[in-house]
């Protein structure tokens, strides 16, 4: 039996898209903390953890299976420049296989947990028993983060199959870069509203998902409601506007927790620089006000969200349809894309895991 003790939150078969040209099995990073620069370091070691998902290797399977499915779906990508079909086994298997980074990576496992335990302090504020807590000495923790972040989301990735999938392909001299955390939450809409701007959620009325797969390839899912996207043909898009290509991999170090990785050794004090950038923009907010209750005057709301960042460029290929252009203003925190998959969410699921298959 294979020992299964190191456990990787980035798929080594994703990083290596990203190897240095002369060898498959190394890649160049760049240590957001330290700014240190390591050369061709080795892809194995990297992202990883001792029993990251638990000692069982329940979700370490789960992943293995997905990742296997998955490389080959990018592979093919990759090699055609296409895109699986909607409705096919392929388009099913990349979904799942992009939307797991939403949950699986440290950075969304430590997100997580600062969000259940800022809740808690601001709530504590309003209870005789918790407010006596001093909550700078303690926090709640599960002593599998990693493990209930994807549990509890595990059936989470479909939220986002109601949006349209394209390909950008990269005709600039300047590569994609990758990071720790590669599940990029775009939301220019949400972005622009003038109170409690942020990113919104995985449900939110103009959501758009980058996820890079190559040096020169880039995944976008996005709502149709919202954006024209300029594509060639087949959902391809063709880059050659540098501006794009620098936001995206803005995009790409905001998100980062630790480490960034590139293939070009001369691109060192580009991703240097971009880092610094990055760092600027960086909020990492979790956002929890009271806020009155308009149907009951007496009672408080816990209005609760995440700030990642604030920074919303104006891609030359993305613009609003007539419809978000005309609706944006009443575009709020609640108002989402799709309301069968918002009661989807709120329903009781339980009994379909009772089911028998007969």
């Amino acid at each position: 039996m294979a020992n299964k003790k190191r456990q990787h939150y980035i798929s080594q078969f994703l990083l290596r898209n990203f190897a240095v040209a002369t060898n498959s099995k190394s890649i160049h990073l760049h240590q957001k903390g330290t700014g240190k620069f390591v050369k061709n370091a080795p892809i194995k070691s990297q992202a990883q953890q001792k029993y990251f998902y638990g000692e069982d290797a329940v979700f370490e399977d789960y992943l293995a299976h997905s990742e296997n499915t998955a490389s080959k779906v990018i592979n093919q990508i990759k090699n055609y420049n296409t895109l699986p079909k909607v409705g096919t086994k392929d388009y099913s298997f990349l979904l799942h296989f992009v939307m797991m980074y939403a949950f699986r990576t440290k950075a969304s496992v430590a997100n997580t947990e600062e969000k259940i335990n800022s809740g808690i302090q601001k709530i504590a504020q309003f209870d005789k028993t918790l407010s006596k807590i001093d909550f700078s000495k303690c926090r709640v923790s599960h002593p599998e983060p990693a493990a209930f972040n994807l549990a509890y989301n595990m059936d989470n990735w479909v939220i986002t199959a109601d949006l349209s999938l394209g390909l950008i392909k990269n005709e600039t001299a300047t590569e994609f870069i990758i990071s720790d955390n590669p599940f990029v939450q775009f939301n220019p809409i949400q972005l622009s509203r003038k109170r409690f701007p942020n990113n919104g959620g995985l449900l939110s009325t103009g959501l758009i998902i980058f996820f890079p797969i190559s040096p020169k390839l880039y995944l976008i899912y996005y709502d149709k409601w919202a954006y024209r996207v300029n594509f060639e043909n087949e959902g391809l898009l063709s880059l050659t506007d540098d501006y794009d290509i620098h936001n995206l991999n803005l995009l790409q170090a905001i998100s980062a927790e630790e480490t960034i990785y590139f293939s070009s050794e001369k691109k060192t004090q580009y991703i240097k620089n971009l880092t610094d950038e990055a760092s600027w923009h960086k909020l990492d907010k979790h956002i929890n006000d009271d806020v009155l209750d308009k149907a009951n005057p007496d009672k408080k709301l816990l209005l609760s969200y995440y700030i990642e960042h604030l920074h919303n460029p104006e891609f030359t290929f993305l613009k609003l349809t007539d419809a978000a252009r005309n609706g944006k203003d009443n575009i709020g925190m609640n108002s989402y894309r799709n309301n069968e998959i918002v009661e989807w969410m709120k329903m009781d699921k339980s009994y379909l895991k009772k089911t028998k298959v007969i």
